[in-house]
């Protein structure tokens, strides 16, 4: 059922995305992966590890969309804030995957 509407809402905004430009096509792809990841982690029955698989899931999103500001920004200072937030958030999905794997995940 879950990947049915994942591939129906795909088809919708890959219509929807045709007349954008590529950064922001790059943005919704991450935001679209994103979803899809953080819905399979609340099928987790702990929901300690359902909330740091989906805070996994929201980092990496928010790591790939940084990564496209530094490829398509062009303001220094939006650059810098799209650095720092590669750099914590890397650091956040680091300590979480420790986590994980410390309870066999």
């Amino acid at each position: 059922m879950m990947q049915m509407m994942q591939g129906a809402m795909g088809d919708r905004m890959a219509g929807c995305m045709s007349g954008m430009p590529e950064a922001s096509r790059a943005y919704m792809g991450a935001m679209m992966t994103m979803q899809a990841s953080m819905m399979e982690a609340m099928q987790t029955t702990d929901p300690d590890v359902a909330f740091v698989k989906a805070t996994v899931a929201h980092h990496k999103a928010t790591i790939e969309m940084a990564r496209e500001a530094l490829k398509f920004g062009k303001d220094e200072r939006a650059r810098s804030f799209a650095q720092k937030v590669i750099d914590s958030q890397q650091a956040d999905i680091d300590s979480i995957q420790d986590w994980l794997r410390q309870r066999g995940q």
